[in-house]
């Protein structure tokens, strides 16, 4: 097909009663309103000159199968003259439909004629070329009857015995410009197409070659898009699919288009994901990271509160009561049973003893395990040392580890050689262990487990067994009351320095359990004046000439003074 610019002009030759040509029509509706304002399509008629065969002479020879006084007529549609259609009825329709097409290009509505087209064949099958069919197949695809009416008059008319029609006139003029005869006809840019009018569903260019030689005609690279092999002659859905049901963009609310998407919690459109603790919840839910944090806040961190209420803390319920980290040296302190005995060793000097007094209470504190946690639980009070020749020194021994040395020796003898020496001790030992201790400190003196472990510890010191030194006294503690520690709360998100009502309480708390230790603190002291108050009574008697009973006979074997002092 020649192409001289981007716009192809094509033309349809056909009449109304042509059944070939309205199929055509009714399989080429899609592609020629797709082709659009990128196409101009005329149809003409296939119309007779009258005059050319005298139909319009006198008296008319040619009858009903002319016009407007014999100038326009049609061959008789079932070429019977007496009967059915006649040649009138076709120039008639054809008449009107011209003036349709007209009433469609003024309106924007191209659309109307190709359907009313399709739709009248039904009224050509019937042999119905009438107005009444005409008018009734304009009412059903929304064409004005009454404009179409107004265009035939306008034109001249279409009656047996009237006059000249400019539009019948028109398409004979062009009739005789392009010399075509043969119906269905069509051109393409001024040329006779001679193909197939054939343009079956799925139309495609290679099975519906009309729409091919129109698309040839356009110059290259301006065709339209209807031209192209990959256009979609049913409906695009919202995805751009052809033919589509919107469903290969949809999301998961099943609208196109949404972007929505199932969540890992498969929750449509959601912000859930899996937290920290592996439960599946939306972005800005206050349960997020929630339920495995610790009490520090921190996902799986595995922290608790212990029983004293602290984060991550060790500790638990003393014996007496009271609730310590288990590392804490207060434990079983407040409420501790408190055992003071008295021990002589010879093989030692009371100044050697003196060096060597840690190494003694962590001695005494291991045979004693594990009623007495470490050395910490068990102090030398004081150190007696009996002097060879009669008398003795003392070595008093504090609370801080200080010492208060006197000499109480009154023997006329010039000798200072030390033959024994007294060890005041006082252990605390676990609450209700008081009894069970003493008795396995006597037992570890008798059965020798005391010497070796003195010996293990490079300490050359004997334990002088006496049998007429007074018993242990055992003082049983008394349980506190329980103590809970509050947790020091953090500052808020603004820094506030203030003091909160948790920190108060923290204060508070902190403040009983001060004075339960001052407490035990004061009678720890109180029993320790006791024992000083009671060696002093016994130094000022062997001053008066009075040797006491647990000191007066050296070889005795019994020498273990578990008195109280």
């Amino acid at each position: 097909m020649p192409h001289p610019d981007n716009h192809v002009e094509w033309e349809l030759w056909t009449s109304s009663d042509d059944m070939r040509a309205a199929s055509f029509v009714s399989n080429f509706i899609a592609p020629a309103l797709a082709l659009g304002k990128s196409v101009s399509f005329t149809p003409n008629y296939g119309i007779l000159d009258g005059s050319w065969y005298g139909c319009d002479t006198a008296g008319l020879p040619c009858g009903r199968q002319c016009t407007n006084g014999g100038r326009y007529c049609a061959e008789d549609p079932d070429n019977d003259i007496t009967h059915g259609t006649d040649g009138l009825a076709v120039v008639q329709e054809n008449l009107r439909q011209i003036c349709l097409f007209q009433q469609a290009n003024a309106t924007q509505k191209p659309e109307l004629w190709w359907q009313y087209v399709t739709e009248f064949a039904a009224c050509t099958g019937k042999g119905h070329l009438t107005e009444a069919c005409s008018t009734q197949t304009m009412k059903l695809v929304g064409a004005d009857a009454s404009l179409v009416a107004q265009c035939v008059a306008d034109a001249g008319g279409s009656d047996y015995e009237g006059g000249v029609n400019t539009l019948l006139a028109a398409q004979l003029a062009r009739t005789d410009q392009v010399g075509v005869a043969i119906l269905p006809s069509i051109r393409i840019n001024d040329k006779d197409y001679k193909g197939s009018l054939d343009c079956p569903e799925p139309i495609h260019l290679g099975t519906c070659p009309v729409l091919s030689a129109i698309c040839s005609g356009f110059q290259s690279h301006s065709a339209p898009a209807v031209c192209r092999t990959n256009y979609c002659w049913g409906k695009v859905d919202a995805c751009g699919v052809c033919n589509g049901d919107g469903s290969t963009c949809a999301g998961c609310d099943g609208v196109p288009n949404s972007g929505k998407k199932f969540d890992a919690c498969s929750v449509c459109g959601g912000s859930g994901s899996f937290d920290k603790c592996g439960m599946c919840l939306p972005a800005n839910h206050s349960f997020r990271d929630f339920s495995c944090a610790g009490c520090d806040g921190v996902p799986n961190s595995g922290k608790v509160n212990d029983a004293c209420g602290v984060c991550g803390g060790d500790g638990s319920t003393d014996m007496c009561g009271n609730c310590f980290a288990a590392n804490s040296p207060q434990r079983n302190k407040a409420c501790a049973d408190t055992i003071s005995v008295s021990i002589e060793l010879t093989g030692m000097d009371g100044i050697g003893l003196l060096k060597v007094e840690r190494e003694l209470e962590s001695g005494i504190a291991k045979l004693l395990f594990p009623n007495v946690s470490s050395a910490e639980d068990v102090r030398v009070v004081s150190i007696i040392s009996h002097l060879a020749g009669g008398g003795s020194s003392t070595i008093n021994i504090t609370s801080s580890g200080s010492t208060d040395n006197s000499d109480n020796g009154t023997s006329t003898s010039t000798s200072t050689k030390t033959d024994r020496v007294t060890v005041q001790l006082e252990v605390a030992a676990h609450p209700g262990t008081g009894q069970a201790t003493s008795e396995q400190l006597q037992q570890s003196v008798h059965n020798g487990a005391f010497d070796r472990e003195m010996h293990a510890r490079h300490m050359s010191v004997t334990v002088d067994i006496h049998d007429d030194l007074p018993a242990p006294i055992v003082r049983a503690g008394t349980p506190a009351a329980s103590v809970s520690f509050v947790p020091t709360p953090s500052k808020d998100n603004h820094g506030d320095s203030s003091l909160a009502t948790a920190q108060i309480a923290g204060i508070a708390v902190a403040g009983v359990v001060a004075l339960a230790l001052f407490g035990v603190g004061v009678r720890r002291f109180v029993v320790q004046r006791e024992d000083r108050v009671r060696m002093d009574m016994r130094n000022l008697i062997s001053d008066m000439g009075r040797p006491m009973a647990e000191v007066s006979n050296p070889a005795q074997s019994a020498n273990v003074d578990f008195s109280s002092l």
